[in-house]
């Protein structure tokens, strides 16, 4: 759980630091607050869809996997936003970065869901949850300023990916492989004969 726990850290001090921080270039681009609501509004349109999606893909990928691939797809918008000068190519790179969010999370409640035993997988996902919107935001909030004010847009999106990307890692190396569901046969009782009554025997 530990493992999990640090996982979660790592993703969520580079999402708070990237997504937040990107506001700010879209803002000093010349995109406007309009875009910057559109942006917001960018990643739900994928986001929504993709978790509704996620009960397809964990039959084909493990949930460590599943948090690996949407990592990844934090890591390559996180280097173009660190590359892009277009404010409405920022916005529209959030697009992807719904995908990302909605596999991470999904596969972190998983995950977290298989780790706790059943009486405190309750206070599992309360654990998830105060490290990925509570500690982690506030390490990305004051770590990305600074690094933003300090040396510049470019450097604090390419620090948020390289986190990420330890994240994925993390996931992959960290979380136990999921468990093997064993077939379990159902024991059938045998089939008992009863007597049959006297008057059936008298007729025989």
């Amino acid at each position: 759980m530990l493992g999990l726990s640090g996982v979660c850290l790592l993703l969520g001090v580079s999402s708070a630091a990237a997504q937040n921080f990107v506001t700010l270039r879209i803002n000093f681009l010349g995109g406007g607050a309009l875009l910057i609501g559109a942006a917001a509004a960018f990643q739900a349109v994928t986001e929504i869809p993709t978790m509704g999606f996620t009960h397809v893909l964990t039959r084909r990928f493990s949930n460590a996997s599943l948090f690996a691939i949407g990592s990844a797809i934090f890591v390559a918008v996180f280097l173009a936003w660190a590359v892009v000068t277009n404010p409405v190519a920022l916005a529209l790179l959030k697009f992807v970065t719904g995908i990302g969010f909605a596999l991470t999370y999904v596969a972190a409640v998983l995950i977290a869901d298989e780790l706790w035993p059943a009486r405190l997988r309750a206070t599992g996902q309360v654990v998830i949850k105060s490290v990925m919107f509570g500690l982690a935001p506030i390490a990305g909030n004051f770590g990305g300023g600074y690094v933003y004010d300090t040396y510049g847009p470019a450097a604090m999106f390419v620090m948020a990916a390289v986190l990420m990307g330890a994240a994925g890692i993390g996931a992959m190396l960290a979380v136990p492989a999921r468990r093997s569901l064993k077939k379990v046969e159902t024991p059938v009782a045998p089939i008992l004969r009863l007597p049959e009554p006297a008057a059936v025997l008298e007729e025989r």
